[in-house]
């Protein structure tokens, strides 16, 4: 598990001590909950990441090889 830190409005935090006296829960335990809700109806699980989603999308672009960047590196510096 992770440590974070958020900003709550009064409004959110008097409602989530209310919350919390009612049932005996923490707050971090209902920001956890509110969090994994969103993430679970916003189509994104554990494995969807960035890298997964990118890996491979650069292969066919075409780059300079490592003598033509040195080169460009020795006009410029």
């Amino acid at each position: 598990m992770n440590r974070t830190q958020i900003y709550l409005n009064d409004f959110e935090k008097k409602a989530l001590d209310v919350l919390c006296a009612r049932t005996k829960r923490t707050r971090s335990s209902f920001i956890r909950e509110a969090v994994d809700f969103y993430l679970s109806h916003n189509n994104v699980s554990e494995g969807d990441d960035v890298f997964d989603k990118s890996y491979g999308c650069l292969v066919s672009i075409s780059k300079p090889d490592r003598k033509e960047w040195s080169e460009r590196e020795r006009r410029f510096f």
